[in-house]
């Protein structure tokens, strides 16, 4: 088993000199090996599951429109249409002019780029099962329930962009799935009937991963780990953990709140011996642990990340191109609340560039010695299987106490008025996750008839599913007609 541990291959690369991880991932191009490779071994099998890990780190994917940039603009997380901010080149984006060239060139790229990565899930998953022969059953079984993951968590946020407003409108036409490598274009379905294939993905994964080693050891640091110890960083690689708060996110995307509160309560009741809310005082050093590392579920080693914060967070920036929450708007969505432990560090009136606070969640940590968490990307959270719990379950009294084990959690007083859970919900979605792309999809699951806009001032957006659904991109219809 210890030789298996590839979370995610290039982490073998990490302990010394990330320079050796870059060459490693030189071998070949991802695609062209998928394409043009069989698997006669287990490490060709690894590195072409590598690929597929490496390419959502990629700005077209979760290393940018699906987390920090496309959905969080969607979901008024950034301020790009206050007066100061007219010509923010992603104005239309805040003001969902869908067909701008801005909105027109992101809808493309994620569209491409996610149906090519679910490509290359559909011919691992092919390849892999006309070779087991090549390696363990355990670790076919871990590769295998990997890449059902993968599949999954692409196409539910394919469905959650382009998709009907779910709660409303299930039956509408709305995305295709592919579950196999084919030529031919497969037909559009109804939202309904793509949610059904992402929960039976998860199914499958989460049978693959029964025996996943994360359910029995947890684990490893990623707080102070220096890349010497890698073999347990299981979160950075889709895990047993992540097939179910996956399945937990779907279900409740889907209005199952009894089987998404099973869901993630299990889920919770299993993982709590291993992930812990990460303390506020590790979030007040020399080297913040902004992105929560030990409640980590599914994470991106994406040696990237700290680029995204010079190309869109930086006060560095020209205001047409600084993403930011202005100071009016950061008080309401923090409610005020000074000892939030994730206002500061996140977010920091620089000295000099700028007169508003700028968003620190990505900045590279300068460190004397090299740190994992420097360059992870939180993908899948604890927080977030709590809020679910919190907002399924059926008695409004345990669905506080899951929603204040959050809120104290982030220094923030509990609510003890059940009247206030849900606004309390809403309101942990729109601080919690700033980055990690959620707020659009939640205000979406919700069909919220009015958002907070991103401007200060406090003023609201009114939301209706010309806004909600982004229309498919103009490459997929003409395909099509």
């Amino acid at each position: 088993m210890k030789k298996y541990i590839y979370s995610i291959l290039l982490l073998g690369s990490l302990a010394i000199s990330f320079s050796a991880c870059n060459k490693y991932l030189d071998i070949k191009p991802e695609d062209k090996f998928l394409s043009s490779q069989i698997f006669d071994s287990e490490i060709n099998a690894q590195t072409a599951l590598n690929g597929i890990y490496l390419r959502m780190s990629d700005d077209n994917s979760y290393g940018g429109n699906l987390m920090l940039t496309y959905v969080e603009l969607l979901g008024q997380q950034y301020d790009v249409n206050s007066t100061v901010n007219t010509v923010h080149q992603y104005s239309p984006l805040g003001s969902y002019v869908y067909g701008s060239t801005q909105a027109l060139d992101f809808a493309e790229r994620t569209w491409t780029f996610s149906y090519s990565s679910i490509l290359n899930a559909n011919r691992f998953i092919e390849r892999l099962g006309n070779s087991k022969d090549i390696t363990t059953q355990a670790n076919f079984d871990l590769m295998m329930g990997q890449a059902y993951v993968l599949r999954a968590m692409h196409y539910l946020d394919l469905l959650r962009l382009f998709g009907p407003v779910y709660s409303t409108d299930s039956i509408s036409l709305s995305i295709p799935y592919y579950s196999r490598v084919t030529k031919e274009a497969t037909p559009i379905l109804p939202a309904n009937q793509v949610m059904d294939s992402i929960i039976r993905d998860l199914d499958v994964a989460k049978q693959y991963l029964q025996n996943d080693p994360i359910r029995n050891a947890g684990p490893t640091d990623i707080a102070n780990n220096r890349g010497v110890e890698v073999e347990g960083l299981y979160q950075l690689r889709a895990n047993y953990f992540t097939a179910a708060a996956l399945k937990a996110r779907a279900l409740l995307y889907r209005g199952d709140k009894v089987n998404a509160y099973l869901e993630s309560s299990t889920l919770i009741d299993e993982c709590s011996t291993y992930l812990k809310f990460t303390s506020a005082s590790d979030l007040f050093t020399a080297t913040p642990d902004r992105i929560f590392s030990s409640e980590i579920i599914f994470g991106l080693y994406n040696h990237d990340i700290s680029k995204k914060f010079d190309l869109y967070f930086s006060p560095s920036l020209v205001d047409e191109r600084f993403l930011t929450m202005k100071g009016e708007l950061l008080v309401n969505v923090f409610e005020g609340l000074s000892t939030d432990c994730r206002l500061n560090p996140n977010w920091i009136l620089p000295t000099t560039g700028k007169t508003v606070e700028a968003f620190y969640k990505y900045e590279e940590l300068v460190t004397s010695i090299p740190l994992v968490r420097k360059y992870v990307q939180p993908l899948i959270r604890l927080s977030e299987i709590y809020l679910i719990a919190a907002e399924t379950a059926e008695d409004p009294l345990v669905g506080m106490t899951y929603e204040n084990a959050v809120r104290n959690a982030r220094g923030v007083h509990g609510i003890e008025d059940p009247a206030l859970l849900e606004t309390s919900i809403l309101n942990e979605y729109r601080r919690e996750f700033i980055g990690e792309g959620q707020l659009f999809f939640t205000y979406k699951r919700m069909n919220k008839s009015s958002i907070q806009s991103g401007q200060s001032g406090g003023t609201t957006i009114s939301m209706h599913p010309a806004q909600y659904v982004v229309p498919l991109p103009k490459s997929e219809t003409d395909s099509r007609n």
